[in-house]
């Protein structure tokens, strides 16, 4: 069987996809963008290009008519909604409950977990054209800005006041796709109210309408106003029990129509419990993965691939070398931060990726060079760790 991965972009992560399908016997083909190849292992193939992202499956389906697919899967963000309707113009598997908008449109994704009974943010405002400080007359701040079809935390930005908030709108529908990786991040904003507490996800693995299987991972935020992760350390400790928060997941995908599959589902701890911020189905970033295969032996990337192949299991490889697992990005303008006593560097990563703008911020994606893993049996170490160097200080 062969199972197409659309638009890798990060060489590092690419060879845990190709472990993955390795391990599962699954041969796979590749679809990357013309101008930002990768190394692939000889066995990987057909290896095709295309110039463009695109949510248009006319578009890819050309070039793969051939290759007797049994699945499709999308390496990150931008690809979601392609990956949905190739596999349904195909009859691949795919989630045929599922209107695959919400899982990008903010908007529709707030309305299909209002309907499922779950607390979220309130929308302020929504709009595709620039606003005044009159339109946010009565709107208490703090707010957050952002894209209605973001990719991760492009252009979401923590507004004070109201002249800070048209700012951000502004930047928002000037944005040029570069300072995202290349990916539009669409033409509509959404001013929602900021959810106070600390982050956190909830990876899950969905089979058959059921969470198979889920994990609680901590975020650390680099203290800003753009919402930039820096660092991650699972399994991360809530207030809330892990079983509320596994009900929380399953209510979710339940409400977006997410049968099978692999859901990363961000969330803040308020003190009325878990509020969710949004949901992305597809594999998680940030060097989750790993450190959830590090302190649970869960292969996510592997365990995405055999459902988009049919297979439909959790990959358990090993189980957890470590009770803790931290993964901190370094980017090109930080400082080097020395590594946590009472934990053990098991990981280090460079990435190779596009240069950044002369004005990106300093925890922009293409200012990422790469990630250091570490692993110990006290959290302790590893969340001051991954505070370092953050505006938090």
């Amino acid at each position: 069987m062969r199972v197409l991965l659309l638009f890798p972009t990060n060489q590092n992560n690419l060879e845990r996809w190709c472990t993955g399908a390795r391990s599962l016997g699954i041969d796979l083909a590749v679809i990357e963008y013309t101008n930002y190849p990768l190394c692939y292992p000889a066995w990987v193939g057909p290896v095709l290009q295309h110039h463009r992202n695109t949510d248009d499956p006319s578009e890819i389906a050309p070039l793969v008519g051939d290759l007797d697919l049994s699945g499709v899967i999308p390496y990150s963000e931008p690809a979601v909604l392609l990956a949905h309707r190739l596999a349904t113009r195909m009859g691949l598997p795919h989630n045929a409950r599922l209107r695959p908008e919400s899982v990008r449109n903010k908007t529709l994704m707030r309305e299909l977990l209002r309907g499922a009974g779950l607390p979220q943010p309130r929308t302020l405002l929504t709009t595709n054209a620039p606003i005044s400080v009159s339109d946010l007359r009565g709107v208490r701040f703090p707010v957050v800005v952002k894209p209605e079809d973001g990719v991760g935390s492009f252009g979401v930005t923590l507004s004070h006041n109201a002249e800070d908030a048209v700012a951000a709108v502004s930047a928002i529908l000037a944005a040029d796709p570069f300072a995202s990786g290349g990916w539009s991040i669409g033409d509509t904003v959404t001013i929602e109210e900021l959810v106070a507490g600390p982050d956190y996800s909830c990876e899950a693995i969905v089979l058959g309408g059921e969470v198979a299987w889920s994990g609680i991972t901590t975020h650390v935020k680099n203290g800003g106003p753009d919402f930039d992760d820096i660092g991650h350390c699972f399994p991360g400790r809530t207030a809330a029990p892990a079983s509320a928060v596994r009900e929380m997941a399953k209510r979710a995908v339940a409400g977006l129509g997410i049968d099978d599959g692999v859901c990363h589902i961000e969330f803040r701890e308020s003190d009325s419990g878990p509020v969710i911020i949004e949901i992305a189905n597809r594999v998680p970033a940030g060097g989750i993965p790993q450190i959830v295969e590090w302190a649970a032996g869960v292969r996510i990337e592997e365990s995405a691939l055999s459902i988009a192949a049919g297979i439909g299991r959790v990959a358990r490889h090993v189980r957890g070398q470590c009770r803790y697992a931290g993964s901190r990005l370094h980017f090109a303008s930080h400082p080097a931060i020395p590594f946590p006593d009472g934990a053990a560097l098991v990981e280090s990563i460079v990435h190779a990726g596009p240069h950044a703008a002369s004005d990106a911020r300093p925890t922009q994606i293409t200012e990422l060079v790469g990630m250091s893993v570490v692993c110990g049996d006290d959290e302790r170490p590893i969340l001051e760790w991954l505070n370092q160097g953050t505006n938090r200080q």
